[in-house]
């Protein structure tokens, strides 16, 4: 997937994150387990997380040369040169601010997921022939769902309607 205009993501702050993993080796672990290969815009950038959280798993060191390696075994250097693995090195001068770009990168993929759902609500909110109670019911439970998943549930769940006639 390409960077498209209109859908959230966090570019540097996924650059910034994978160059903190090239070039700090705690920098590798809080990346692995902060973030899934979902939480990346680009399909590169999933690609590289995939290669730093098998390494990672395995305790294997994690820099240039063993994630391209990793890359390679993964079946993905089409979508990563390692030319773009210097790139992410060269970015990142320091991993001192990792835990504000994991922020960034988590708070893009839940605006990316509200996007989602708010497209599929519209769309079947459309069909005239659909129980809208049941739609809107289904809605919010889901949207209460990801808020859990994302640990940014402030509160008891709200409900979308209190009642229909």
């Amino acid at each position: 997937m390409e960077a498209v205009a209109g859908i959230p993501q966090a570019h540097e702050a996924e650059i910034a994150c994978l160059g903190a993993a090239l070039i700090d080796a705690e920098a590798a672990r809080v990346v692995a387990r902060n973030l899934t290969s979902q939480d990346f815009f680009l399909t590169k950038h999933q690609a590289i997380w995939l290669a730093v959280a098998g390494l990672v798993e395995r305790a294997s060191p994690v820099d240039r040369v063993s994630v391209y390696r990793e890359v390679l075994r993964l079946g993905q250097a089409e979508q990563v040169p390692p030319s773009y693995l210097l790139h992410l090195e060269e970015s990142v001068p320091t991993a001192a601010n990792l835990a504000h770009y994991v922020g960034l990168v988590k708070d893009a993929t839940l605006r990316r997921e509200a996007r989602g759902l708010g497209l599929r609500l519209a769309e079947q909110a459309s069909d005239p022939g659909a129980d809208i109670s049941r739609i809107l019911a289904d809605w919010s439970e889901d949207t209460q769902a990801r808020l859990e998943a994302s640990g940014r549930n402030g509160g008891p769940p709200v409900p979308i309607i209190t009642s229909l006639p």
